[in-house]
């Protein structure tokens, strides 16, 4: 469907799946005549700045007070996370493979506006190493 109507395909899975459904992708577009690069792809995930075990630790129990070990191991695995450096690098991935939009979802929302907001440490931190 996207290949035949829509302007653009939206992608939250990670890397490994990004590039095989990148790639069923431009073969439907192409099998319709159209340009794969003529769809806007997005990426969007969670994501969780931190530099340390401790750091992540605190955040966990402040924004998630009644995470488990488990469910935030499985929770992080999917999500953006680390330095800032790790994160850009995640996201370079993308953009440099044809992502042209990067859609952040952060956890400390009550916090957005604040310095120390991840949303503020996004575009200080991450945003001039992307």
């Amino acid at each position: 469907m996207v290949a035949e109507v829509a302007d653009g395909w939206n992608h939250n899975r990670g890397p490994d799946e990004y590039e095989r459904k990148r790639e069923i992708l431009a073969g439907h577009c192409r099998d319709r005549g159209r340009d794969p690069d003529s769809v806007r792809i997005s990426v969007e995930n969670t994501c969780v700045i931190y530099e340390s075990e401790a750091e992540l630790r605190d955040f966990a129990a402040r924004w998630w007070p009644h995470y488990n070990e488990k469910q935030l191991t499985k929770f992080l695995a999917n999500c953006w996370t680390g330095r800032a450096e790790d994160i850009a690098a995640e996201i370079r991935f993308f953009t440099e493979r044809g992502a042209s939009l990067v859609i952040c979802w952060f956890q400390d929302l009550c916090d957005a506006g604040g310095e120390d907001s991840q949303a503020r440490r996004f575009m200080r931190e991450v945003v001039p190493l992307v």
